[in-house]
């Protein structure tokens, strides 16, 4: 059951239980910690933030030298003193806001940070199994042709080098790719300084087979040919790594790798290509630029990327907040328009109108059925009530077993909460008549229950879980007149403030109700 803060959970005396008070000076008596080594006084005028020590008479010889151990600190606890008047029920609704001040558990950035460096890791993993595959045919399809020359007589020496350093460059990226799936399974997070070297590696195998070509064959052919367009290969998948700076490094060093490999042999070049210097240095410029310039295109798709990546997981974390403090009995409207309110952190006060349904007689009826015929009814039950409840704009705050609690005007208002209330409590005595009637629920009878008035409402709960709750008198009036329904035999009872402020017109008087808890009667009409 649900309960509020109100007179009658205090008592009397409000004022004792509502006052907390810390001095400054704490006074207590001298309390003395005996060990082995040290005998600690802690003196009542000293407070808590010192500590002297002292050794024993019987360690020290005799001595009555003091020797200070390093000092300790202590939290002090704020001073809070409250008072108020008996009669004031909105200051103890102030003061209930003041104690359950707690805020709702936001997406953490240090929890963003840590999903998106698990996601970052899975990317370079994939990117390192797109590179083995990648290199592994190529490869294939180099010894395919290193074969075939050799058995024509046109094969050469470099050859063989190119071989073995592309099955160097098939075998690093399939062990990377093992290493980072084992670091994701056991939930490690490899350096940073690691992915660079990564890069390095990389980016040296075309480079180093430039360098060969251009030796044991047409240096012309090594700096245009089919190794020196490997570089852009990394380049694009360097994108994955999500990251900008990495990208760029892996840009500068395709293009310096590019650069020494020409420089080297420049000369040789030409002299053997034909064309004029002028329009070589240009090409050759050009294509160390458009390497570098594919490095910071990367970066920037990379960034993109990884904005895109964040914001989702924000979006996904804040859902499951919504969710995890409304529960899963509120509908997808108004988790979207949660969604777009702002962060209602801290608790307030609002009106609001507390809907309570009670299924009578639920005892006997489960202890003639098996387990698993209740827990069905209750699946059948539930699932039009709730229904009901989310189309009239109000949600499921709390299930009680053979109950629940539902508010309207909270989170969300929409103005006419009392009216939403009354209307769905309608439309569940009519549903529940219609499927009796049907044949496909047994005999039940319900008892609701409703009530309007200023309720404390906000994030209630320790830092590992914290539950929306509404918190207040009008929820004890609401299951105060919800029990009444034994007494006048009646389904549906409203208080005089849901039926004016619902502009409700029908309904019999009953003699008003003195609740225990409150001072002035509550007036009652039964609707059904």
């Amino acid at each position: 059951m649900i309960r509020g803060l109100s007179q009658g959970h205090f008592g009397k005396p409000l004022e004792g239980e509502l006052r907390f008070s810390a001095s400054p000076k704490i006074e207590k008596p001298a309390r003395s910690y005996a060990s082995k080594r040290w005998r600690s006084v802690i003196p009542a005028e000293a407070g808590p933030r010192h500590l002297l020590a002292t050794r024993s008479r019987r360690e020290m010889g005799g001595s009555r030298r003091k020797q200070e151990p390093p000092k300790f600190r202590r939290h002090r606890p704020e001073a809070l003193t409250f008072t108020r008047h008996p009669d004031s029920a909105l200051f103890q609704l102030r003061i209930c806001s003041i104690l359950f001040h707690v805020s709702a558990p936001p997406a953490s950035p240090s929890r963003i940070e840590s999903e998106l460096a698990g996601r970052i890791l899975v990317s370079e993993q994939r990117r390192a199994a797109i590179l083995a595959r990648v290199l592994t045919g190529f490869m294939s399809l180099t010894a395919a042709y290193v074969a075939t020359t050799k058995f024509r007589g046109e094969y050469r020496s470099g050859y063989g080098w190119i071989l073995l350093l592309g099955c160097f460059g098939c075998a690093f990226e399939w062990v990377v790719s093992v290493y980072l799936i084992r670091a994701i399974r056991k939930g490690l997070q490899p350096a940073r300084i690691r992915f660079y070297l990564n890069a390095l590696v990389e980016l040296s195998l075309p480079t180093v087979m430039i360098l060969i070509l251009a030796n044991t064959t047409n240096p012309t052919f090594g700096i245009t040919g089919p190794a020196s367009h490997a570089y852009y290969l990394f380049i694009i998948l360097s994108a994955l790594r999500l990251d900008f700076r990495l990208c760029l490094f892996t840009g500068a060093v395709a293009a310096a790798g590019y650069a020494l490999a020409g420089v080297l042999h420049w000369s040789a070049i030409e002299s053997a290509s034909g064309v004029p210097a002028l329009t070589i240095r240009f090409s050759f410029g050009a294509r160390v630029l458009l390497l570098l310039l594919g490095g910071l295109v990367a970066g920037f798709v990379s960034v993109r990327l990884r904005r895109t990546l964040v914001e989702t997981l924000e979006s996904v974390r804040d859902r499951e907040r919504v969710i995890a403090l409304f529960g899963q009995h509120v509908s997808p409207a108004v988790v979207d328009q949660l969604l777009t309110q702002p962060r209602g952190d801290t608790s307030e006060v609002r009106r609001v109108c507390i809907l309570v349904l009670d299924i009578r007689n639920f005892t006997g009826l489960s202890e003639k059925r098996p387990p698993a015929e209740v827990v069905a009814l209750l699946n059948l039950l539930w699932n039009f009530m709730v229904r009901t409840i989310n189309e009239h704009h109000g949600f499921i705050n709390k299930f009680l077993g053979d109950g629940f609690l539902a508010v309207f005007g909270a989170p969300l208002s929409v103005g006419n909460d009392c009216q939403n209330a009354f209307a769905a409590a309608r439309r569940i005595l009519r549903e529940l008549d219609a499927l009796i009637a049907a044949g496909t629920l047994p005999p039940i009878q319900v008892g609701i229950a409703l009530h309007a008035g200023d309720a404390i409402v906000g994030n209630i709960g320790s830092a590992e879980r914290k539950e929306y709750t509404v918190i207040g008198d009008v929820v004890n009036v609401a299951f105060r007149l919800e029990a009444l329904n034994k007494d006048f035999g009646s389904r549906l009872l409203i208080s005089d403030l849901v039926r004016q402020s619902g502009g409700i017109t029908e309904g019999r008087a009953v003699s008003p109700v003195q609740v225990r808890g409150r001072d002035e009667p509550v007036a009652v009409y039964q609707m059904a």
